[in-house]
């Protein structure tokens, strides 16, 4: 359901509930072969199922779904996920279907059924509320209202205190305001509430970072990263680390991989360009400061280091044409030897 809420085209197996859940959204792929593992409680009782007969027809449908997207396709494959996308949200939230939950117990209308709608109705309300004021805190943050932020984030954490979200987006402003204590509290409370919440981890970095705490603010990266293999704020942010403990490889190595996972990120191109700089491989590091600007043209720092690593690239040749045409002078000069010494 969050795949199809986030506008992702969905593959899967026709197995259990899935058809009546995806409601004719997703591309479901036969079961068939595969019947003996799907019906034992026992998985280890099962037969031999047929997996490649199964994998063959999953990836026949992927690429036809993929296929779909493409050309004049393109436009029918985007109002079929808006048509999902609108489908999820209005039947699928915690609200509707806490709303569907009362509706029914009011059906059954005995008295325990009376109690537990008063129970759901007013988690119902403490969560809207809770999502109100996380919203407006987020507004607020954006607009660097930080005092505003941190107010309501406090007040929806009064309705849902164990929303892992909201104490990170606390500990993210924490860190803004330079309280760094704070801000590794937040993400503390974020990381018992959800323990696999790589954002959580990556913001405790940031803010042992802060504190000059290098080697604990990297344990928090790699651990971001170990949940979050493709987190490329994380790689970044540990290559930074490195870079400030003076290993320029691997710091080289880190943004290299936050490249791969988003090319776009002009301000690790930038870090990685001073980095290769540094090494002296400046080839390398001018296609890092041309790749900032044309990501951002108006990149001040970019294109001034650029037109440095340029400059430093014109010397070192100017310099190497110079060393080679004195040594080939030197070595076309006869030996001149004095006649009375010889």
């Amino acid at each position: 359901m969050e795949a199809m809420a986030s506008g992702c085209r969905i593959v899967t197996s026709e197995l259990a509930a899935l058809p009546e859940t995806t409601a004719g959204f997703a591309r479901l792929v036969s079961m068939s072969g595969v019947e003996n593992l799907a019906s034992v409680t026992n998985w280890n009782r099962a037969g031999k199922p047929d997996w490649e007969g199964y994998t063959r027809r999953f990836l026949e449908a992927t690429v036809g779904v993929l296929k779909e997207n493409l050309g004049a396709g393109g436009a029918t494959a985007e109002n079929h996920l808006r048509q999902q996308v609108e489908y999820i949200n209005r039947g699928y939230t915690w609200s509707v279907r806490a709303r569907e939950w009362v509706e029914w117990l009011n059906i059954i209308s005995v008295k325990p059924g009376r109690v537990a709608v008063q129970m759901i109705t007013e988690s119902l309300v403490d969560l809207e509320a809770a999502q109100a004021y996380f919203v407006k805190g987020n507004r607020l943050k954006d607009a660097g209202d930080l005092g505003g932020a941190i107010e309501n984030y406090q007040k929806a954490l009064e309705f849902n205190p164990g929303d892992a979200e909201v104490h990170k987006k606390l500990a993210e402003v924490y860190v803004l305001q330079g309280e760094f204590e704070k801000a590794r509290s937040s993400c503390n409370l974020a990381i018992k509430f959800k323990p696999n919440f790589a954002p959580a981890y990556l913001t405790m970095g940031n803010a042992l970072q802060a504190q000059d705490k290098l080697e604990m603010a990297i344990e928090a990266y790699l651990q971001a990263l170990k949940i979050q293999p493709e987190f490329a704020e994380a790689s970044a942010n540990l290559g930074s680390m490195y870079y400030k403990l003076g290993q320029l490889e691997s710091a080289v190595n880190c943004y290299q991989k936050a490249l791969e996972i988003n090319p776009q990120l002009s301000s690790v191109n930038l870090m990685m360009g001073s980095v290769l700089q540094q090494q002296g491989k400046l080839d390398a590091a001018i296609a890092c400061y041309q790749k900032v600007l044309q990501l951002q043209p108006g990149n001040a720092s970019a294109a001034e280091k650029l037109s440095s690593a340029t400059a430093q690239k014109q010397r070192e040749t100017t310099d190497s044409k110079f060393i080679e045409l004195e040594t080939e002078s030197g070595a076309q000069q006869p030996v001149s030897v004095n006649e009375d010494e010889g």
